[in-house]
């Protein structure tokens, strides 16, 4: 078997960004920004959506991130889903998708 050599902090650092935290209380803003990553939509869309500049939606997204313990958007999106913080059938409304310019 291979061994893994680090540091015990940075192994401490890796297993809290590996499992996401469970019973975390978001704003609704929080979870509107959750349900939008979720549902597909990327910075600059969110930023549309939201009516905010991007470097702010990026900075939520990042705080989101730290807040659920997770280190990448990916994975953002299975804890959002595994928290229910969108629901099974969710989509973007019709005001939205115009809002983006879809059809």
């Amino acid at each position: 078997m291979g061994s893994i050599w680090g540091s015990r902090r940075n192994l401490i650092v890796l297993i809290t960004l590996s499992r996401p935290r469970v019973g975390v209380r978001l704003s609704p803003r929080q979870r509107r920004l959750a349900r939008l990553l979720v549902l597909g939509c990327d910075c600059p869309q969110i930023a549309t959506l939201l009516a905010q500049p991007r470097d702010a939606v990026s900075r939520e997204t990042a705080r989101l991130m730290r807040r659920l313990g997770v280190a990448n958007r990916a994975a953002l999106r299975r804890a959002a889903r595994r928290l229910a913080l969108v629901a099974p059938g969710d989509r973007l409304s019709v005001p939205e998708r115009r809002c983006l310019g879809w059809k």
